[in-house]
């Protein structure tokens, strides 16, 4: 699965299109330099700022929460895990991943200023020795102000995390929750916890078109940072599209 998922996305597909190109040169000279040439500009383009951007706004469409956050009527903070950092030699171990250290980070917060439980969401994705919500506790209870109080260990996706949170939260009588993931991420999380019977308020933080207002080069300049958001743009729509087939 995940070569595959290297394959489509973006370096992958527009390298492997344009390796492919140049091999047709040897016996159709012209179709073998559109292709190449046409697989390279493609790349071109997705590491260009303004294109990015755009890709991420029909994403990124559940705005920041304000400042004041209310808890009245919410029984919880739903935070999804990001992946983790295999082998850290500083910690010893696992430990999450700096994605997944940015939701953490945005779900204490709002802790803080609601008083709201916290639920982490992640289990044993390609076979991790520790469900990612345990490293996710972890970093909770060392370095963010308290653990959680309710691990989901078992998923290994987005509708995983959503139908097994729902378990959790269901034996505690808790229909509301504010929801802790990725802006570029949010559209597919909040259609996932929704479709559980979850009354969902996004909560989304890192948001990616506006880091990219960061990027100090000229908007026709290719950067890597607009490539990583072309890349998470299209892993989302893609996922989304996987979601409207299988369920």
């Amino acid at each position: 699965m995940e070569i595959i998922k290297e394959l489509v996305l973006p370096p992958g597909l527009p390298l492997l299109l344009a390796l492919i190109g140049l091999g047709l040169t040897l016996r159709w000279r012209r179709t073998g330099l559109v292709l190449a040439a046409g697989a390279v500009f493609s790349l071109y383009l997705l590491s260009l700022v303004p294109v990015s951007k755009a890709l991420l706004v029909d994403l990124e469409t559940a705005p920041p929460l304000p400042e004041s956050v209310k808890a009245s009527g919410y029984g919880a903070i739903v935070v999804l895990g990001a992946g983790r950092y295999p082998d850290a030699p500083e910690y010893s171990g696992d430990t999450v991943s700096a994605a997944g250290l940015e939701r953490l980070r945005y779900a204490a917060r709002l802790r803080r200023e609601t008083g709201l439980p916290l639920l982490v969401s992640g289990g044993s994705v390609y076979g991790g020795r520790i469900p990612e919500a345990v490293l996710m506790n972890r970093v909770l209870q060392q370095d963010l102000g308290g653990g959680a109080a309710w691990l989901e260990t078992a998923s290994t996706n987005t509708m995983e995390n959503a139908e097994y949170s729902a378990r959790l939260l269901q034996k505690q009588h808790i229909s509301r929750i504010y929801l802790v993931t990725h802006a570029v991420h949010m559209r597919r999380a909040l259609w996932a916890f929704e479709r559980q019977g979850l009354n969902v308020t996004p909560a989304p933080t890192v948001h990616g078109r506006y880091r990219l207002n960061e990027v100090p080069v000229p908007w026709f300049i290719p950067t890597l940072q607009a490539l990583t958001w072309s890349r998470l743009a299209l892993y989302e729509e893609l996922g989304m599209l996987w979601y409207d087939l299988r369920y």
